[in-house]
């Protein structure tokens, strides 16, 4: 469960590990919509849409008879002060006993998910969400680095109430927001002559300009 999203998917896995991919489902949910860095509070319109949708897939796991269950929330519940609150209602209410993943296994596992699918040894991976940015550096196709950074385009929209059409003074601001949040992080992580950006969320903002560090060459990975 990200910031944005629900990504349901049913696997059926053999003895010998071979799967056959059973049912999957993506929904909308913009779980993070009306919470900011300062607030940090999941809004009662967004937790309901979460356990609506929950609600349905619980549906769906009983019907199909799933054996095994592995649910995860990311940033928007992992920074949120009502968060392990909300997992509470979300168990009680579907069944699905969810778990909050640090930024660190979050940035492992987008890590996982385009390695094989890349024809690059050495890259920057950033991997941006509605809550937040995990940031690798991959040297010889292993992650040598990674950071997690407590923003993403759902609460950054919400801080600067960006939606719709931005100013140029705007962007600006954001941009320069953006660029002291980085500051702060080791200057290594960004001596690569290639990105790779991996997100649902980049597709959907690359319309526009985007106020985030542009490096020579930039491949777009949208998983």
């Amino acid at each position: 469960m990200g910031s944005n999203s629900i990504r349901f998917v049913i696997m059926q896995i053999g003895a010998h590990g071979a799967y056959r991919l059973v049912y999957q489902e993506k929904k909308s949910i913009r779980l993070a919509e009306g919470m900011t860095m300062d607030s940090r509070q999941l809004t009662e319109e967004a937790q309901q849409r979460a356990l609506k949708c929950l609600s349905v897939y619980s549906h769906i796991i009983a019907v199909q008879k799933v054996k095994k269950v592995m649910a995860v929330a990311t940033a928007a519940v992992r920074n949120a002060i009502n968060g392990a609150s909300f997992l509470k209602r979300v168990r009680l209410t579907t069944g699905i006993p969810m778990t909050i993943i640090s930024g660190k296994a979050e940035a492992a596992l987008g890590f996982s998910g385009v390695i094989h699918t890349i024809d690059r040894k050495d890259f920057l991976l950033f991997d941006l969400g509605g809550a937040s940015v995990e940031i690798s550096l991959v040297k010889d196709k292993k992650r040598i680095h990674s950071v997690s950074i407590p923003m993403g385009a759902v609460t950054l929209t919400e801080m600067f109430q960006s939606s719709g059409d931005v100013s140029y003074n705007k962007i600006n601001e954001i941009r320069e927001f953006i660029q002291k949040k980085l500051s702060g992080f080791p200057r290594n992580l960004w001596k690569s002559s290639v990105s790779a950006v991996r997100s649902e969320t980049w597709r959907k903002c690359t319309s526009g300009p985007l106020p985030i560090p542009c490096l020579s060459s930039t491949i777009i990975i949208s998983l």
